[in-house]
């Protein structure tokens, strides 16, 4: 059966000016094999390529040698490995939309399943992100159980008990406003990157999709 571990991911903006997001990601305890994917999807019912935006993956074990890793097809990777492999690569986003990502010198937002590989048979192990080279000024913002103490150009930790749960929380990193509100009976997180405009008006039109939806 599978091995059963916190699969640990770290996202580099080091390079917001380039678009570029370097991607660190540890599977610990892998058996002979390692097979990895990029996902096909992201909130719309569209199957899309996420993979072509993805530039020099490569691996290695614990010791830091390389490995040898294999391209089975557009969206999938084979690794011949035991114990930790550490896979690295970088992936270009620099498209605005909530169905898409985006790194450019204002802020971050970020679709984890546009960005993040995953283990087929092990997508509902626990998983753990980190952000790393923020900017002073911004902040981060995401719907995941927070855990650690942020230093230096790191976030704290974030994490989830699966994959599909880290990749069904959206990340806003940059200058925003947020603010809360009761909808629905229960608390509502708003974040705004740029103009907020009227935001009685948005309030108010969220506070009605919120009540109707509950």
């Amino acid at each position: 059966s599978p091995a059963h571990a916190t699969i640990d991911y770290a996202v580099s903006l080091s390079h917001p000016e380039r678009h570029v997001l370097g991607v660190t990601m540890i599977v610990p305890k892998v058996r002979q094999q390692l097979t990895l994917q990029m996902p096909a999807w992201n909130g719309l019912y569209q199957i899309r390529d996420f993979s072509s935006h993805m530039m020099q993956v490569a691996a290695k074990d614990d010791e830091g040698h390389p490995l040898a890793i294999r391209k089975l097809d557009k969206q999938t990777w084979s690794v011949a490995a035991n114990g930790n492999v550490t896979i690295n690569y970088a992936i270009l986003w620099d498209e605005p939309g909530p169905f898409t990502s985006q790194l450019n010198p204002d802020h971050a937002f970020l679709n984890l399943a546009m960005l993040l590989l995953y283990v087929p048979d092990r997508r509902t192990e626990d998983t753990k992100v980190v952000f790393e080279d923020v900017p002073d000024s911004w902040r981060v913002a995401v719907e995941l159980e927070a855990t650690g103490v942020a230093a230096g150009h790191r976030s704290g930790a974030y994490v989830a008990p699966s994959y599909d749960a880290l990749v069904d929380a959206p990340v806003e990193i940059g200058r925003f406003d947020e603010y809360h509100i009761e909808a629905g009976g229960k608390p509502i997180r708003i974040v705004v990157h740029g103009d907020s405009g009227d935001r009685s008006r948005l309030v108010e039109s969220l506070k009605r999709i919120v009540d109707y939806e509950v």
